[in-house]
């Protein structure tokens, strides 16, 4: 039986001088994951800084919701956003998790489209083949 997709997403800001309570002041909004440039990798490299905003709901709810979701808690902060991500890498990050090889379609409505694209960032969207299906194509 094919279940739904699964679909997660968040938004995310990073730059190498990002000071994620900046970020989080200047939008009066509490990230859901942060880490300054201060932060190694596991090289021990510095990272970049890094100010994410999660969707909240759970994974078998469409895309579009997910999106909807985040853009209601920047609804507030929206007139001041572009100014707060100057110098920052922004956009949406999405992964949709498809349950049987072949469905591998979804759409976004001119309405979601247009509210991120009012923002000036990016959506950024990974499809991908949920295990167990990928597995039972190589039976």
């Amino acid at each position: 039986m094919m279940r739904e997709p699964k679909c997660r997403a968040f938004l995310g800001i990073s730059s190498q001088s990002l000071e994620p309570n900046q970020i989080s002041e200047a939008l009066n909004l509490q990230p859901d994951y942060v880490h300054d440039s201060t932060t190694p990798d596991l090289q021990g490299n510095r990272m970049q800084g890094l100010w994410q905003l999660h969707s909240t709901l759970d994974a078998s709810e469409p895309l579009e919701n997910h999106l909807t979701d985040i853009l209601k808690k920047l609804a507030p902060a929206r007139q001041i956003f572009k100014d707060a991500i100057k110098g920052c890498q922004a956009g949406f990050y999405c992964s949709v998790e498809y349950s049987a090889p072949g469905v591998d379609g979804f759409s976004l409505s001119p309405r979601i489209m247009t509210l991120i694209g009012s923002l000036g960032i990016e959506l950024h969207i990974d499809t991908w083949l949920e295990e167990e299906a990928s597995d039972s194509l190589a039976l």
